[in-house]
């Protein structure tokens, strides 16, 4: 096998892991970020929308009769706007999920773009362990000091 098989192999296999992520998340923000009340409708228009775009499949593919890269150049574009435009969801990790659709319209407003509860928590539980060895060395000098 020459080496350009192997890496388009390599490329395929990586290519349908990230989509298989993509789709995992996506129906998950999708479950997490559409409110109670219209849950089972919002689902189904994204699902709808997912399965319709399928049908310009075809065309896409047809764009390598004009140049040969042309479809993987649209399909690239379309993953990393779609990629993109993923930033601009809400965190939902430590939140009470919407359940009105007042609630949806409010839910992520007082968010920050940068917010990340992941890294907060470990920096506030890096924070915690130097004020416990902070304390530990202040109680071991008190102890040390003759006064």
């Amino acid at each position: 096998m020459s080496h350009s098989a192997m890496l388009m192999t390599l490329l395929a296999m990586a290519s349908r892991f990230f989509i298989t992520i993509a789709m995992n998340t996506g129906i998950q923000y999708t479950v997490e970020l559409i409110p109670t009340q219209l849950r089972g409708q919002g689902t189904g228009v994204v699902h709808i929308t997912g399965h319709g775009a399928t049908f310009f499949a075809p065309f896409i593919l047809y764009l390598s009769t004009y140049y040969k890269t042309l479809p993987y150049i649209v399909l690239g574009a379309l993953s990393v706007f779609g990629g993109l435009v993923c930033l601009l969801l809400p965190e939902t990790a430590n939140q009470n999920l919407p359940e009105t659709v007042a609630d949806a319209e409010r839910f992520g407003a007082e968010q920050s773009f940068f917010e990340m509860p992941c890294l907060s928590k470990r920096r506030d539980r890096q924070q915690k362990l130097n004020d416990v060895d902070g304390d530990d060395v202040k109680r071991t000098l008190t102890a040390m000091t003759p006064f």
